[in-house]
């Protein structure tokens, strides 16, 4: 089990990497049960990915992301 994790980790590296490339960002939040839940799940992510994660409390997190996406590429302040 810890080896399909460390194997999703890894991939949502190079995913992470990127991305980044793209859009330079300093924190990566998380939502969702698995991470929030699992204290083993979020260090091999955190040690994977060598950044701490921020938790995000609340529903709908992809959609308030995207949301802030928007709002900063039209100019506007979040």
């Amino acid at each position: 089990m810890l080896a399909a994790m460390e194997a999703v980790a890894h991939r949502l590296k190079a995913i992470v990497d990127q991305l980044g490339e793209l859009f330079p960002f300093e924190e990566i939040r998380i939502s969702g049960g698995a991470l929030r839940e699992s204290a083993v799940w979020r260090k091999i992510v955190s040690q994977v990915l060598e950044r701490d994660l921020v938790a995000v409390q609340g529903r709908e997190a992809a959609l308030r992301g995207a949301v802030l996406y928007a709002l900063e590429r039209y100019g506007m302040k979040t």
